[in-house]
């Protein structure tokens, strides 16, 4: 079994409002205790998985939400596919990651990655990211 979970169910934030969350999040926990593969994806969703600390009890904890439901609808990523068309022997120089904060501040993970002849920079979408699970 896959579970893949892209958005939270309401204002999570507010108390009165987690119920939803709080429950799926417990059940997504207790199903990859039994075994099944789970992916946590989006911003806000991250954010409710770090708040419920439950980080390290899912299989995978990202902020990417939509990219990642494209790349599985099979949908054109404009970052992968320029670096899938980079000409051949187009070395990788360097990878950098940094973690900077949005103008609510929340972190947001920022990426350098240098070829011999380009330099490539992508930022997790601001928002309610939690900036430690990408790049």
């Amino acid at each position: 079994k896959t579970i893949i979970w892209n958005g939270p169910m309401g204002v999570f934030e507010m108390a009165s409002f987690e119920k939803g969350t709080k429950a799926m999040m417990d059940k997504i926990v207790e199903v990859t205790a039994a075994g099944a593969t789970t992916v946590i994806g989006g911003g806000d969703t991250a954010t409710a998985c770090k708040k419920y600390g439950t980080e390290d009890k899912v299989t995978h904890c990202s902020t990417g939400g939509g990219a990642s439901l494209e790349l599985l609808e099979g949908k054109d990523l404009p970052g992968v596919s320029t670096l899938d068309a980079a000409p051949a022997g187009n070395k990788i120089m360097f990878i950098r990651a940094r973690e900077i904060f949005d103008s609510r501040g929340n972190p947001t993970v920022e990426v350098d990655l240098c070829t011999e002849s380009a330099l490539f920079r992508a930022a997790v979408p601001s928002g309610a990211s939690t900036g430690i699970y990408e790049a």
